[in-house]
């Protein structure tokens, strides 16, 4: 009854068992991780044949979304720009 997100790699990958195990990587490194600007993994499974990560489900819109409603005022920028770095550190 909990909406989750799904990552599944590209279809076109060059090469299917590096992506797959990227994947594993990026799964098993995001469970160990706890904060509130990154997105908590909650399982790797499959899923008609191809490799996904189970995502907690953000609502929201894309950043490719809302730069394409213009230029983000600075103060928000800025906001984003330190959440992002107070994940990174």
């Amino acid at each position: 009854g909990t909406e989750v997100a799904l990552k599944l790699p590209a279809l076109h990958a060059a090469h299917l068992d590096a992506e797959l195990e990227r994947l594993r990587d990026e799964a098993r490194i995001l469970a160990t991780l706890r904060h509130p600007g990154i997105v908590g993994a909650r399982d790797l499974c499959t899923l008609n044949g191809r490799h996904a990560i189970v995502m907690e489900f953000i609502e929201g819109t894309t950043l490719k979304a809302a730069l394409a409603e213009g230029p983000v005022p600075p103060g928000a920028a800025l906001e984003i720009i330190a959440r992002a770095a107070d994940a990174l550190w």
